[in-house]
């Protein structure tokens, strides 16, 4: 199909065009794990995104957080994330599945960064659209990371006071394209 003709089907025909051929690529593929899709077309593809923004990894976890995949092209992606950082995965990891323990723990972690002016306001407990936060319970603290496209902060939240240490924020700078590729929106 054309891009013209893909966009043509609206933002709902393409999220289930992206879960159809998903599925094709991973038989387990359920878009209704992800908290954010976006649908995306240039002059030469279509891009469907799944992604989960909060994930929250018990030791020896590990958690597919996104999935893409080029309509025109074919070409899929996707990005998981493990605790340890290093830990091995036989396969694809599930997507993210938070369970109740597992959503009182990231509450716990939102209200204890909204609590502390150091590492920013998370209001409502919403990310900013391409803002992904990866929490990892290591113990008597969590690791917390928030990355977006051009700032990354981590720092750490102690079990039981909420209390925030070793934070650090680093900022990229943007790389110059000369021809890059630009995307629209496709919201309708």
């Amino acid at each position: 199909m054309s891009v013209e003709a893909l966009k043509d089907l609206g933002r709902a025909g393409l999220i289930e065009e992206a879960t159809r051929r998903l599925r094709e690529q991973h038989a387990d593929f359920d878009p209704t794990a992800y908290d954010r899709v976006v649908a995306r077309a240039s002059s030469t593809d279509v891009l469907v995104s799944f992604t989960t923004s909060i994930v929250l990894l018990r030791t020896g976890e590990s958690f597919t957080h996104s999935r893409s995949i080029g309509l025109v092209s074919g070409l899929g992606s996707g990005g998981s994330v493990a605790n340890p950082h290093d830990l091995t995965w036989t396969g694809t990891p599930p997507p993210f599945l938070p369970d109740p323990d597992t959503v009182r723990d990231i509450r716990f972690v939102l209200e204890a960064a909204n609590r502390d002016t150091e590492v920013g306001d998370i209001p409502d407990g919403k990310l900013p659209e391409g803002t992904r936060m990866t929490i990892r319970d290591v113990g008597d603290h969590f690791e917390v990371s928030v990355e977006s496209e051009w700032i990354h902060s981590s720092y750490q939240v102690a079990k039981g006071t909420g209390a925030i240490s070793e934070a650090m924020h680093a900022h990229s700078v943007a790389p110059e394209f000369d021809e890059a590729e630009v995307f629209e929106r496709i919201t309708e």
